[in-house]
């Protein structure tokens, strides 16, 4: 199951990948991660989507272990479900196996990234970025290196140490929401994404 005994959620089978590699998958865990616990039409007003779309991927979040009913609100017809992530730590690693595909990984990654990008820009034209903690909490950062495999563990470890620190802020009830995303990948030669067989050049 994806769920690991220390609480993170790992997505790598491409069974995995077909139940939460979808950008609706992002928005829902993102508007859960602020929001905290929500219906699906209180979530599918935050994101821009339909009720319908939202209960139908969050149906197939509850299946695998990522969201959960935590209450149901009496209504007209029906009670209506309010939903909470069980966990905040998600790790995405590329699908396995033979019937693997690398879309809805790249995809996913790709919406996480927007995401984050159109966050940091509202934030940074917000007259709140001198008022929202110290400046040097405010962490942008990338580096481009030859690493061994030991000090990709090394990155890793650290990873791991930082959303510790996340999750456990998970239930806090004072403070501001600050979003953190953490991404550790081999680089790829520009030809290569360009579609060209030229060989990156040595440095």
């Amino acid at each position: 199951m994806p769920i690991q005994p220390d609480g993170e959620f790992i997505v790598r089978t491409p069974a995995e990948w077909r139940l939460v590699g979808t950008a609706t998958w992002v928005d829902i865990y993102s508007a859960l991660g602020r929001g905290g616990s929500l219906t699906a039409q209180e979530i599918a007003a935050r994101v821009g989507r339909t009720r319908q779309n939202i209960y139908f991927h969050l149906k197939k979040l509850e299946a695998v272990g990522l969201v959960r009913v935590v209450e149901l609100r009496p209504a007209v017809r029906r009670p209506e479900a309010i939903y909470s992530l069980v966990t905040r730590r998600v790790r995405l690693e590329p699908p396995v196996g033979r019937s693997a595909s690398g879309g809805a990984f790249s995809s996913t990654y790709g919406k996480l990234f927007r995401t984050t990008s159109r966050e940091f820009s509202a934030a940074a034209r917000s007259v709140r970025l001198g008022q929202s903690g110290e400046p040097r909490d405010w962490v942008v950062a990338k580096g481009v290196a030859r690493l061994t495999p030991a000090q990709r563990r090394r990155v890793r470890r650290h990873f791991l140490e930082i959303a510790k620190i996340v999750d456990e802020a998970r239930d806090a009830t004072t403070g501001e929401v600050w979003t953190v995303l953490l991404a550790s990948l081999p680089l790829v030669a520009r030809s290569a994404m360009d579609g060209s067989s030229t060989q990156p050049r040595g440095t």
